[in-house]
């Protein structure tokens, strides 16, 4: 099996079921398109329960999701600068963690290692993969997150961006899919998979 690639028609994919245009609060890292894809995710196939971002920073996409989703707990996991590893891209936000996000009633911000995070007991039934971008932190992320979550839906940044240290999420999205049916969103950086 390959990665589904779902549309030829960017920026309308195929695969949701309309388009909705979301109020998002800014950007940084994820740009308004695939935020507002993102959102049209969750509403199609994770309408309930709760949602998790991996890789929070400052939380623009989690902000997105608090602000649209005001029924939804909405956690963001990262780590601040002294626990992170030196091999890591640099772009963590530092004092700003959780900054923009913050402001939310339904945000919930854990400081620990993505791929150590525990989500039982929260009915998490959506999760949006970009933390560590190398080929070994994506495998351990998704992983964890696969173990704990039996049914819901993973939303994964950075495929096909071949910027030398984001290769790792194409790089194990393309053995995932062997065994997922994993869809890129063609024109974004996009994937997911329901499971």
């Amino acid at each position: 099996m390959r990665i589904k690639r779902l549309n030829d028609s960017y920026p309308t994919p195929v695969g949701i079921s309309g388009l909705n245009q979301y109020q998002i609060d800014g950007h940084k890292f994820t740009p308004p398109i695939e935020i507002n894809i993102l959102l049209n995710l969750i509403a199609e196939f994770a309408p309930h329960g709760n949602f998790m971002e991996l890789g929070c920073n400052e939380g623009y996409v989690s902000a997105a999701v608090c602000k649209n989703f005001q029924s939804k707990i909405v956690y963001g996991v990262d780590y601040d600068k002294a626990q992170m590893d030196t091999g890591q891209m640099p772009e963590h936000p530092g004092s700003k963690m959780f900054g923009v996000v913050n402001k939310y009633t339904n945000f919930h911000g854990i400081n620990c290692d993505s791929s150590k995070i525990k989500i039982n007991g929260m009915n998490i039934t959506s999760v949006f993969i970009d933390a560590d971008h190398r080929y070994a932190a994506v495998k351990k992320d998704t992983e964890n997150i696969m173990r704990q979550m039996k049914k819901g839906l993973i939303i994964w940044h950075d495929y096909s961006n071949d910027m030398h240290n984001y290769m790792g999420v194409t790089r194990y999205l393309n053995e995932l899919a062997e065994y997922y049916p994993i869809n890129w969103i063609f024109g974004t950086l996009l994937c997911y998979l329901k499971l």
